[in-house]
Formats: C-alpha cells, structure tokens, sequence
C-alpha cells in the first residue's frame, strides 16, 4: 500500500513538473515567431538561378566587407599584440576579375570599407582613413561621433551614409548620419533615437543590419536583421521613407553582464529582414520570419505606398533565407552571397 502510493506521488509530481515544463516551453518567448500568413505568388520563380561562385577566402564563412562596386571579403590574423593583418580578396559583380592585397592596422579594429585604392576603419570608435598606395592614414576628426557602419554613396569618392552615434548638446542622437570625409561635414538624415548618455553597443546590436546600393533606382536601403524595419535613402544620403515589413519583429533585448559586455536576451531576438533590394519601383525582402525551410523567401512590397504585395518561394540548394548575407544587383542579374558562397540568378519577366 505505502509503495503504491509513493509511486502514486511520484507519479503525479511527474506529470505536473511535465505539464508545467510544456506549458512554459509552448508559451514562453523561446519559441514565439513573428511569421505571417503570406500569400505566395502563383508564377513562375521571380529569380532563375544561372551560377554558383565560391568564396575567395580562406575562412569557413565569408566575412564581407562594404565596398562601392566591388564584393569583397578579407581573412584577418595577428602580427603581434598590437597589429593585425588584413587580407582583402576583391572581385566585381560578375566574378570575373580577382584581386587581393594585404595592410596592417591597429589590433581591435574594426573595417567598415574597403576598396583596392583604400580602407575605412574605426578603432575605439575613432575614424581613420587609409591610402593604400601613399600608405599613409589621418583620423577623421568629428567631435563626438561614434560610427558602426557605412556605405559609400554613388558618383561620390569622399561623400557615405551612416549609422552612428553623434554627441550633442540635446544628447546623444544616434540615427543616420551623411559625411563627408574631405571636409568632416556632417547632416543628419534620420534620427531614431536619443540617449541621455553614450548607448552605442545597445543601439548597434538593436538596429543591427545592412546597407544595400541601387543606383539605377535611385535608392539606398539599410535593412535591420533584427527588427521589422527598412530604410530608404536617395542616392545623396537624404532620408525618403521607412518600410514595416508585415511580420511585425519587434526591437530586440539587448542586456549588460557583470563585465559590460552587451548582448541579446536569449528568447527575445529573432531574424528577421536578411537582405533587401529593389527593383521597378518594388522592394524585395529575404525574409527569415517564416515557418517555411529549405527554401528562400522573398516578400515583395511596393514602394508606392510601402503595403505588403505577395511573397515568392526561391530554390537553391536546399538554403532559406537565413543564410542570405548580401544582395548585389547587376544589371539583369542579381548575386546573393550566402553564407558560403555566391549565386547569381537572372530576373524573370514575372519581376
């Protein structure tokens, strides 16, 4: 009797601990997704796969770099405690000129752009600037500026947008941001936030993302991987419109440890926009907010009125949208780099 009610008892402990373990596991933020019911086109593929190109580096991923018309990835390794090297591999959009070079810079910079005539780096959030062939580098003196991306804007040679923290007497704005680095003249585009005090690891990781260049439309985009949103810029820097893609990704939780390190709160980050471009007056989003796998998702929206139009499956050896990095448009082509390598696909009458 005493053993068939402790095994009675056991046996109900064990039953509420797993129905109490299912209850949080199925509610809690871990597994919540922001996916929407999507309505997929009923034509044929929007994107026709054409070529598959390796990456150049050495690395198990490709670690890309912003550059103005090139693709370009680099391999990094210590000289010594205070120096690294960079190795950089460039090519153009249709992989059929390679070339390689090599600098060293301070340890713990960080490279933002790079081109074979110059790279672009911060290190301790100071801006530097350095000529490949004079082999010299001067900082980019901006009282209070703290950079964590830019792009080279077109028909420019010293002109790029950016995301950064700016210090001024209101407080520290962080948005986007247009310099020049002949003059250190600096306009702001787009502001989305201010702070009472510096924020910059907070606010790098909350809108961490991407730009993307289409100068035959007009249009820079800055895509958050994190967060349910993309920017719209003209070819000058100066801010047109936001997009809300429709599966609502709400800003992640950044936290701070013991140390001071920042990071994402395990159970409130998700993917979300992996890549965007644009194309006759038309937005196109690799959209990892979907409970479809192994394959590609773009959602199409229009740029008219920014509303959700329909979403388009894409096949390519059994990856999705998560391992999309990068999309470059090259006349009737478009190159998506993935995490390992690279494939072009040329638009279909459908797009």
């Amino acid at each position: 009797m005493k053993n068939k009610f402790l095994i009675g008892l056991v046996t109900f402990f064990s039953t509420l601990a797993a129905l109490l373990f299912f209850s949080n596991f199925v509610n809690s933020d871990n597994n919540k997704t922001y996916s929407f019911e999507r309505v997929f086109s009923t034509q044929d593929s929007i994107l026709n796969f054409k070529d598959r190109h390796e990456k150049m580096d050495a690395d198990e991923y490709i670690m890309a770099i912003n550059s103005d018309d090139y693709i370009v990835e680099r391999d990094r390794e210590p000289v010594d405690s205070l120096h690294d090297r960079y190795k950089f591999y460039y090519t153009d959009l249709r992989f059929g000129s390679k070339q390689t070079d090599n600098v060293v810079l301070p340890a713990g910079s960080n490279v933002l752009h790079s081109n074979p005539a110059k790279v672009i780096y911060t290190n301790n959030f100071r801006l530097f600037e350095l000529d490949k062939n004079k082999h010299k580098r001067r900082e980019i003196l901006i009282p209070g500026l703290k950079l964590t991306s830019l792009k080279a804007l077109p028909d420019s040679d010293s002109k790029f947008l950016c995301f950064s923290e700016l210090k001024q007497a209101e407080g520290y704005k962080t948005g986007f941001y247009v310099i020049d680095f002949k003059t250190n003249a600096i306009s702001l585009s787009k502001l989305l936030v201010t702070h009472e005090d510096t924020d910059v690891p907070t606010n790098s990781l909350r809108y961490s993302g991407s730009f993307s260049v289409f100068a035959d439309q007009n249009t820079i985009t800055y895509g958050c991987n994190k967060f349910s949103k993309v920017y719209f810029f003209d070819n000058q820097g100066n801010f047109k419109n936001e997009l809300n893609t429709a599966d609502a990704t709400p800003l992640p939780e950044v936290i701070k440890n013991n140390e001071g390190y920042t990071f994402y709160k395990r159970g409130h980050t998700w993917n979300t926009n992996m890549g965007v471009f644009v194309k006759n007056k038309k937005a196109f989003v690799f959209s990892a907010s979907s409970k479809v796998y192994n394959t590609i998702i773009v959602d199409e929206y229009s740029l008219k009125d920014l509303s959700y139009v329909q979403s388009h499956k894409i096949k390519h050896d059994y990856e999705n949208s998560q391992s999309v990095r990068h999309a470059f448009i090259d006349g009737d082509k478009l190159v998506i780099g993935f995490e390992t390598h690279y494939a072009s696909f040329i638009f279909s009458r459908y797009i």
